[in-house]
This record gives structure tokens, C-alpha cells and sequence, in this order.
């Protein structure tokens, strides 16, 4: 249950919901076939970390309100944040309780997350003794993650939470000099982070993408591939890491499994939507409602609402089953796509490799931006208009 766990994770820190629900809706299956209590609780922190980050904070708090009275030790700091999210005063009585207790919870894995969004409760709160508090706990943490056990999730790097306390307390030069640090770590995590770190420290956000995007080629005549990028062009001889990146390239932003890579592509023109991409897409869009709708049911206590969404889902994720990727090939067995992993990894590295001898500007956007992997992607910090054709 660790893969769907942790790449859901990744793609809530992208703040990309679509993928993020997916997963949720993969990992809810793998939950329900454990029987786990433990499993259970991880998909729950997970959806609601990425229910905070979508602003859905009342649809969290009926998630994670049962929580204080199933589970001994539940984050109710973290139901803190929720409450005053959504103008409860039952977040000043727990912040009254915070700088009571001084706060008594171990410093285990659940402890730094938990006080970073007691902190950001006690903000929204107004709550000062609160905020003062979690400032002094969190500042020997400066320059790390506030993540939640076992990696169900992230809030992002804790200077971003000591730059908002110190806004707070009125610590202006702290301020900044926190939130300059966490600028550069949430925009290396992901955008989702970012976007929120830059609004918390009253910056404008970054644009999607350039007014005028940079335009690159990857043209391939006979056995000899040109390639165009920052003003400079190279010719290198044909080989299939160079199909695959271009591949890559052709679909921006998408997870591709190597079983779409494995045979080299030998048509990269203009060949317009993909196979099933269409009913994919409405499948994703589908899973995401039935998502939330199980999360209310639960949260509603409706059994059999909750049962006929899950029974949808099950029937849905069967037909996905069928497809990988972007192109509708039937899923591949567990040894054959390591193999194909190894070789597809290695072959786009060695033709980043030799990209990089000759033009060292493209090997170094490539380096930056292509990942492998069993899934294969190229997500480029500022987008390009690539040319194809192979």
C-alpha cells in the first residue's frame, strides 16, 4: 500500500488532484484487502491532507473529528486547525489547552507535524500565547519537512509555518528571512507548496507559464536526429533513448509506463489523442466524485450510500485495470516491467548522456526535468513548445 500511499503524496505536493485521487482510490482498495486498522488511518491523513491543501477544510474536519474519540493520541491539534479553518471556537479551548499541557505528546514522528498546524491554528485563531509557543518549539526545526508518519503526507518545510508565526508575532525581519528559506525548499518539493508558502508570505504567485514559451525541436530524418534548443542545434545518430525522450516530450506533464516505451516508438508526429485517453480521463473524473462521496458517507455514518459508491468504484477501477499508461495496453507482469524499467532508465540516461557532450543547455533541462522510473515523465519547470517528428 506504500506505492499509491507515497505517489499520491507527490502528486498532492504537485497539486495535481486528478492523479492524487486516483491513487486514493487504489490505495482505499489495498486498505479495504488488509483488513488494517493502522492502514486504515494512513489513507485517512492522507485524504486529509490533501483535502486542506484543496480548501476543503469542512469536508476534513468530518474526516478527522472521529478520529479523537477512535484512536487514543489522535491529532487533535491538528482537529485544531480544522476547527479554526472553519470559525469554531472549539479551537481557542484547544489552544488554551496547548499552552496548559506545554504540550505533553512525545517527540515522536506525529510531533512536529502536530505542532506546526497548531501553530498555523493558533494564527487563524489569533491565539497568541499558542502562536509564541509553537514558534519556540518549531524553531530548532528550521530548514526541515513537517511530515506526517510514514509519509501519508506533508505540510511543507517548517520555516514556512516560523515565517508565518513570526508575521504573527510582529518579527517582521525573522519573517522574511524565514520565508525566504521557504520558498526554496517548497518550490523544490512541489507547486502545491509553493503557491501556498508564497500566498502565506504575501507574494504574488508565479505565473503557469511564460507569455511566450521557449520553443525547442527533436526531429529525427533516416538514422540522424536534429535537435534544437536555446538557439543551438546538434544532429546525433538514431538511437532508442532518443524515441523515448522525444515521447516524453510529446506529452508534457503525463505519467507514462514503460510498457509504452519499451518497444520504440517509430511515429512521433502529430498523431493527435492517444487511445482511451478520453474514457481514462472520465473514469479519473468519476473516481474523484466517488471518492468524496465515500469520505462523506463515512463522515455521515451512511453505510449503504458509502456501499453503492465503493461498488461503482470497484466496477470502474476493474475497467482501468485493463489499460497502463497513456495508450490502452493491457497491464504487464511484475518481472517483465522491471526489466523493461532497467532498460528504458538506462537508455534514456545514456541519450541524455550524449545530448549533454554536445549540447550542454538541453542536458541540463533534460537532466531537470525527465524522470524514470516503472512510470516515466517529462515535467519541465517552465514549459517549452517542443517540435516533433520521428
Amino acid at each position: 500500500m506504500f506505492v499509491p500511499l507515497w505517489r499520491g503524496m507527490r502528486a498532492t505536493m504537485r497539486g495535481d488532484a486528478t492523479t492524487a485521487a486516483m491513487l486514493a482510490a487504489e490505495l482505499d482498495d489495498l486498505v479495504a484487502s488488509t483488513g488494517s486498522p493502522n492502514a486504515a488511518l494512513l489513507a485517512d491523513v492522507a485524504r486529509m491532507v490533501r483535502l486542506i491543501g484543496e480548501n476543503r477544510t469542512d469536508d476534513a474536519y468530518r474526516l478527522v473529528r472521529p478520529m479523537l474519540d477512535m484512536v487514543p493520541g489522535a491529532p487533535a491539534w491538528v482537529v485544531a486547525l480544522l476547527a479554526a479553518r472553519s470559525g469554531s471556537e472549539e479551537a481557542r479551548a484547544m489552544m488554551d489547552e496547548f499552552v496548559a499541557t506545554r504540550p505533553v505528546q512525545p517527540r515522536d514522528g506525529e510531533w512536529l507535524p502536530l505542532i506546526a498546524t497548531t501553530g498555523d491554528a493558533a494564527v487563524i485563531v489569533g491565539h497568541r500565547p499558542a502562536a509564541e509557543l509553537a514558534h519556540r518549539l518549531l524553531a530548532p526545526y528550521a530548514g526541515l519537512f513537517a511530515i506526517e508518519g510514514l509519509a501519508a503526507g506533508t505540510w511543507g518545510s517548517v520555516d514556512a509555518f516560523l515565517g508565518r508565526l513570526a508575521h504573527f508575532l510582529g518579527r517582521a525581519d525573522e519573517a522574511r528571512s524565514h520565508f525566504a528559506a521557504a520558498l526554496d525548499l517548497d518550490a523544490a518539493a512541489g507547486a502545491a507548496l509553493a503557491e501556498r508558502t508564497r500566498r502565506w508570505a504575501g507574494l504574488r504567485a508565479a505565473p503557469a507559464r511564460p507569455e511566450r514559451p521557449e520553443v525547442g525541436s527533436f526531429r529525427r530524418d533516416g538514422e540522424v536526429w536534429a535537435l534544437s534548443f536555446a538557439g543551438h542545434t546538434v544532429s546525433l545518430r538514431d538511437a532508442k533513448g532518443l524515441r523515448d525522450l522525444a515521447a516524453l516530450l510529446g506529452h508534457p506533464g503525463h505519467d507514462v509506463h514503460v510498457g509504452e516505451l519499451a518497444d520504440g516508438p517509430t511515429d512521433l508526429g502529430d498523431a493527435g489523442p492517444l487511445a482511451d485517453r478520453q474514457a481514462v480521463h472520465a473514469y479519473r473524473r468519476r473516481l474523484i466524485d466517488l471518492d468524496d462521496e465515500l469520505a462523506d458517507a463515512r463522515a455521515t455514518n451512511d453505510p449503504a450510500r458509502g456501499e453503492r459508491a465503493a461498488i461503482e468504484r470497484d466496477a470502474l477501477i476493474a475497467e482501468l485495470s485493463a489499460v497502463t499508461g497513456l495508450s490502452g495496453r493491457a497491464r504487464i507482469a511484475a518481472a517483465p516491467v522491471e526489466r523493461m524499467r532497467k532498460a528504458v532508465t538506462n537508455r534514456i540516461r545514456e541519450a541524455i548522456s550524449r545530448i549533454e557532450r554536445v549540447h550542454p543547455a538541453l542536458g541540463r533541462h533534460l537532466k531537470l526535468a525527465v524522470q524514470t522510473g516503472t512510470f516515466c515523465s517529462y515535467r519541465p519547470e517552465h514549459p517549452v513548445d517542443w517540435q516533433l517528428r520521428g
